[in-house]
């Protein structure tokens, strides 16, 4: 019987030390999540600004064509402000530049914005 209360104690024990690391782990986790939320907040904000001083700088952006048929596009194209981010802006140059040589543009009516210092 003795040793049977051992082994509960042993079990409850263990039991106790897998919730610890479980609370601690979830901690760690909404913690991370938090920064996360902040993160997209802050990059929000910052998008939310480049469009603003976009349309500021270029506000025919905004007018509506003159004609009913005359087309107008406009693309934008995202890279990142630092170079931390790898080959992320070759890539994202290289496949810009592959869609636009693949399609037939009038360039008078073709308006692009890139967004990210590196990404130029």
């Amino acid at each position: 019987m003795l040793e049977a209360i051992k082994r509960k104690i042993e079990s409850a024990q263990d039991l106790y030390s897998v919730v610890k690391t479980m609370k601690a782990l979830a901690a760690v986790n909404i913690h991370y999540h938090a920064r996360a939320v902040e993160a997209i907040t802050e990059y929000h904000q910052s998008i939310e600004m480049g469009f603003q001083a976009l349309l500021k700088e270029k506000p025919e952006i905004l007018k509506k064509p003159i004609l009913r048929n005359e087309r107008r596009m406009g693309i934008i194209v995202f890279g990142s402000q630092r170079g931390m981010a790898g080959k992320f802006n070759v890539m994202i140059a290289n496949s810009f530049m592959e869609w636009e040589q693949a399609k037939a543009f009038d360039y008078a009516q073709l308006k692009i914005a890139v967004i990210g210092e590196r990404a130029e």
